[in-house]
Order: structure tokens, then sequence, then C-alpha cells
């Protein structure tokens, strides 16, 4: 349905995927400016300090781990995290699948209006530290599959800061995946005609 999404009033009650179909202000670029090109957003439960039981976690858990290892369309993860709480266990968890699937993830410290600079900034530096701990716990991977980083942002959705910093971000890894992957079906169709085959080279496009 169009409209505005519907939120709660409290904090880690989302029960399920919600999956919202965006087409941000400046996220593309002049080439798609009249196209219906978009992303879809996918608003999962909080499972961290979420108001729930054992089994209603575990379940949150098993989903969200099913739609990271199953999805094709997954590009781009965000990893929100309450800057007076920092990370859980179960956020370790979910980065450390992220990394194995090699799915690009930006750690987001939310709420930073609530904290002063000085409490923000250990904050920061607190969550930096977790999340590289975290990802250490995790199975290396080799030189040549290393994974990038994952960069720490902040925002605040009461004042409106970061957010377009946010969208910028995103833009920036969309765009340079879209790149890579039309560089890689050129590469395979130049490489289709060389070998004279009789059937065109497979082209695998993402359903984002």
């Amino acid at each position: 349905r169009r409209g505005p999404a519907e939120v709660d009033s409290r904090a880690g009650w989302t029960m399920r995927l919600h999956f919202y179909w965006a087409r941000p202000r400046g996220l593309l670029d002049e080439a798609h400016a009249g196209s219906q090109q978009g992303l879809v957003l996918v608003d999962t439960p909080g499972y961290g300090h979420a108001v729930a039981g054992a089994k209603e976690l575990r379940h949150w858990r098993d989903l969200i781990e099913a739609y990271v290892s199953s999805s094709p369309s997954l590009r781009l993860a965000l990893l929100l995290v309450d800057c007076s709480r920092g990370l859980c266990a179960a956020d370790g968890r979910v980065l450390r699948l992220l990394r194995k699937r090699r799915v690009p993830t930006f750690a987001v410290l939310t709420k930073c209006d609530l904290l002063p600079p000085a409490e923000l900034a250990r904050s920061h530096a607190i969550v930096s530290a977790q999340v590289d701990e975290a990802l250490r716990n995790g199975a290396a991977p080799s030189r040549a599959d290393a994974a990038p980083a994952v960069p720490l942002l902040m925002l605040s959705s009461h004042f409106y800061s970061g957010i377009d910093g946010l969208w910028e971000r995103l833009g920036e890894t969309l765009h340079r995946q879209e790149a890579e992957r039309l560089a890689r079906l050129q590469q395979e169709a130049e490489e289709g005609e060389a070998a004279a085959s009789p059937s065109p080279a497979p082209e695998v496009a993402p359903c984002s």
C-alpha cells in the first residue's frame, strides 16, 4: 500500500519482515531520473533488546538468518545499534553471518541526540571496538576473500542529523555494485563471442 510506513510507539515490537519499496530523492543518478528504479527496504524484527520471550526471539533469529542466507536480492545491510546500549550477542551473530555471505554492512548508531557529546564519542569508540571484536570471533576469511570493514555511522531521527550522509553512503555502495555487475556481464558477453559459442553467455541480474 502507499503512504508512510506505520510505526509503533514501543521499541522492539516488529514481529516479521516488512518490505518497503522506496525511491529516495538524490539516491539515483541522472540516467535513471525518469525511471521507476528504486530499492526495497526490509525492516526486520528488533531481536536484540526487544520486548519478547525466548521463543519469539529464537523465531526472529531464525527468520533473519534464513533471509540473509537465502535472499538473492540482498545487496546491503544496516545494523542499527542503540548508542546507549551497544552491541549484544545476537548482533555479533548477525555480523558474522553477513560477513560470511559477503554482504556489505554498515553499523549505525541510533538515538545519538540522547547522549551529550563526550558520552556519544565514548559510545562510538566502544561500539567500534565491539564490532571489530565480534568479527574477530568469527572465521577469518582468506586474504583473497577478505570482506571490507564495517563503517560505523551516527544518526538521530529526532534532529534528522546523519540521515543525508547515510543515504549518500547507500547510494555510493549501490551504484558501485551496479557498475561492477554491468562490467561482469560485459566481460561474460565478450568471452562468449570470443569462444564462438552457439548460445549466448548467461546473464544473471539481481532482483533489486
